[in-house]
């Protein structure tokens, strides 16, 4: 498992490249989409879940368990309301944000909306 902690978006922005490599060399088919999920998750805990006001900022981890990869993103942020934020996904296009699930096997999430997990299968 790699564990990342960011105490602002720049640090993510800074770092992006050593995740996306990460991600491509254990998910190559299916990388990117993932790698663009958790970009705004990341983007999404700092700036709707208020977490750059946090002490702790946000946190990534990346690991692989058998015939998966998943990709932890948590806060201490406000949270937000995820069964209606990520249990339903909008048509329209406007948030990418809300449209993760699109781009992964699997999200779930905690009750306060401060962590979610991205699962892609590798084949």
């Amino acid at each position: 498992m790699s564990l990342f902690r960011f105490s602002s978006f720049e640090e993510f922005n800074m770092n992006r490249a050593d995740l996306r490599a990460l991600i491509l060399a254990v998910c190559p088919d299916k990388g990117d989409l993932l790698f663009l999920a958790l970009q705004e998750t990341v983007n999404n805990a700092f700036f709707q879940l208020r977490c750059q006001d946090s002490t702790e900022g946000v946190a990534v981890s990346v690991s692989r368990m058998d015939d998966r990869l998943c990709i932890t993103v948590c806060c201490d942020g406000a949270g937000v309301d995820a069964a209606s934020e990520y249990g339903v996904y909008p048509t329209s296009g406007e948030s990418r944000g809300l449209n993760i699930g699109r781009f992964v096997d699997e999200v779930s999430y905690n009750k306060r909306g401060t962590e979610i997990t991205l699962v892609n299968r590798i084949s």
